[in-house]
């Protein structure tokens, strides 16, 4: 009933996890299979996009670790949209219900991604697998979590919005948001700490690091004539009710580099500990501070995680 994303790519019996990804709200198969293709990037090449305001996109498969980790993953799409029903039933459907022999399609350590125009629905989401952190992953004991992105068809903008969702729900990563607002629940995690202390325990082996990637990406920019560095800020705005200009610029190497700075998860009270300024985890748009633009960056601690789960998988 699935269908191969990439003919001559999936091996059923191979030793992967299986994203499975279901469209919902375009106006028919065709547009959501183009959106979807744009976003994954299967051929791990960035894409140059002058109309867009990022220019540069990358998409799933053009980011670190999963441009290098392709043969571990098996890519499904459902060939058909949703109609009536909402990813929560359709997973509840396939998921919850069926007997073992039917769940996930029959298709072991499996994880879905719904791709959802956003008519249909604001706002990106996931819900989180179980990697649990501090302990070494059990890959008997996986079971992913799925995400939803809502991404227009005629609109690239924002396209690394889905590694960071996967992020999410296959990695269990957390929000590195820096923002204060209602606790979310079950906030702390591989990412994000209660103390310093335990900042230490959960990331210190990656300290001062930086993630390699960042000067690949760094480069690209450059070539393009698209960086823009620290040290000459783009003028954003002038906030009126704060009397200060708003500048932004992309993330320069400190900026990157494993460390222990407060903050981040989204508490009530900003206590809490994160292990970079930035990355690809903290894709917030701050408009009220001068800050740098979010990177398709994760940095080198949840990488540490993300490569730890897919160690685990010989893709074949």
């Amino acid at each position: 009933m699935l269908k191969a994303v990439e003919p001559g790519h999936n091996n059923r019996l191979a030793d992967r996890i299986n994203l499975i990804i279901v469209g919902k709200g375009y106006q028919n198969m065709n547009e959501f299979l183009t959106t979807m293709n744009r976003d994954l990037g299967f051929d791990g090449l960035e894409k140059l996009n002058p109309e867009s305001l990022d220019k540069l996109l990358f998409g799933l498969f053009a980011i670190e670790p999963f441009k290098s980790q392709r043969s571990k993953f098996n890519l499904w799409y459902y060939p058909e949209q949703l109609q009536s029903k909402s990813p929560e039933e359709f997973l509840q459907q396939n998921r919850d219900n069926p007997g073992s022999s039917a769940k996930d399609f029959g298709l072991p350590f499996a994880t879905y991604l719904f791709f959802v125009n956003p008519v249909e629905s604001p706002q990106s989401f996931a819900y989180p697998s179980n990697v649990p952190p501090g302990v070494a992953p059990v890959k008997s004991a996986f079971v992913f979590g799925s995400a939803t992105v809502t991404r227009y068809p005629n609109v690239a903008d924002g396209v690394s919005v889905v590694a960071h969702e996967l992020g999410h729900s296959i990695f269990n990563l957390r929000d590195e948001y820096v923002r204060t607002g209602p606790d979310v629940g079950d906030k702390y995690g591989h990412n994000i700490a209660r103390t310093q202390a335990e900042a230490r325990q959960l990331w210190g082996s990656v300290e001062t690091q930086v993630d390699p990637f960042y000067y690949t990406w760094k480069e690209k920019m450059i070539a393009n004539s698209l960086w823009i560095d620290s040290s000459n800020p783009l003028f954003v705005q002038y906030d009126a009710k704060q009397g200060i200009d708003i500048y932004t610029w992309y993330p320069n190497e400190e900026e990157i580099k494993v460390g222990y700075l407060q903050g981040g998860g989204v508490t009530t009270t900003g206590i809490s500990w994160r292990p970079t300024k930035t990355s690809l985890m903290n894709n917030e748009d701050v408009r009220n501070k001068s800050w740098p633009k979010f990177p398709p960056v994760f940095g080198s601690a949840n990488r540490r995680v993300m490569q730890s789960v897919l160690d685990l998988y010989s893709g074949k």
